[in-house]
Formats: C-alpha cells, structure tokens, sequence
C-alpha cells in the first residue's frame, strides 16, 4: 500500500466519523420486568433416633426406673404428636405394656413422658405428647421415662425380658 492509498482510507474514516458525529443520537431508558419467585415448604416429621429405655438387673424390693430417649426433627412450625404404642405384647394403645422372655413369662412396665412418672406416654390421640418442629437444622430430643414398678419386678420369674414399641410422628 502507498502513502496515497493511506491518506484516502484515513480521509475516509474521518469523513464517516465526522457524519456519524453529526447524526442525532438516542438514549434508551433501561427496561424493566418482574420475575416472580415462590416455595411451598411442605410439612415434614421424621424420627432420628431411639435410645432405649434399658432397666437393666431389676431389683425386686424397688420401682424400677430408667429412661430412654427419642430424637427427631420437623419442619419448623409444624404440630405434632408422639405416640408409643403398647410394643410386642401389650395392648395396642400402651394402657397395659410388657416384656416377654421370648417364651411364655411376662414383665409389666410402663413408659411415661415426665420425670415424676406421673404422665402415662400412650398410643391414643392427646395421649402422646405434643411438640412444634424446629426445623432441619438439627434434631431435638425428647425423654421417655420407664418404670417396672416393685410388685412387678418382685413377681417376675428370673429371665431375660424384652419388648419393641412402635415410635409414631403424627403430623
């Protein structure tokens, strides 16, 4: 290329600047929209754990008490209930629970919701006990308290006893 051609194409640039200056130019606005953005968090419960209520050697001159201990978790806000059913060999709604040597012999017990083994934990609707979710951030626990009480223990042939009761989350 020469230096003829080289002041052409640069006249001609500056030429096509100098109109692209001169036209009138238009601002445009930013536009805007809305995007919509929705959750629904459904309720949900689950049990975590179980520690077991293990009384170990009774003594047959004392009631004898123990606990255990249920760990789970619910959506946050959610109402539920715990219930316990009557396990293996008990009545289906807890009222009349016990253990079986894996044979014929029996051991009474009860499970309750407060220390003072006052308040009978059931399989029965307000009979369980009642808890909000606090989310899944981790779980809560909640104490079961056992008891086989003296005349019970005083009665019991000597054995090896064992129950399973069913651990329910309404919601």
């Amino acid at each position: 290329m020469n230096i003829k051609n080289r002041i052409s194409i640069s006249s001609l640039s500056l030429a096509a600047a100098a109109t692209l200056a001169a036209l009138p130019m238009t601002v445009q606005a930013d536009a805007f929209g809305s995007l919509t953005v929705s959750a629904q968090v459904a309720p949900v419960c689950e049990i975590v754990t179980t520690a077991p209520v293990a009384f170990g050697t009774l003594d047959p001159t004392i009631d004898n008490d123990t606990a255990g201990s249920v760990t789970w978790q619910c959506t946050t806000g959610t109402s539920t209930e715990i219930r316990l059913d009557g396990g293996a060999q008990g009545a289906a709604d807890g009222t009349a629970r016990q253990m079986s040597d894996g044979g014929t012999n029996t051991l009474p017990y009860q499970l309750f919701s407060d220390v003072t083994r006052t308040t009978e934990w059931l399989n029965t609707i307000g009979a369980g006990v009642s808890v909000t979710g606090v989310g899944y951030l981790g779980g809560d626990t909640i104490s079961v308290y056992g008891r086989v009480a003296q005349p019970d223990a005083a009665a019991a042939i000597n054995a090896s006893y064992t129950d399973t009761v069913t651990v329910t989350i309404i919601f």
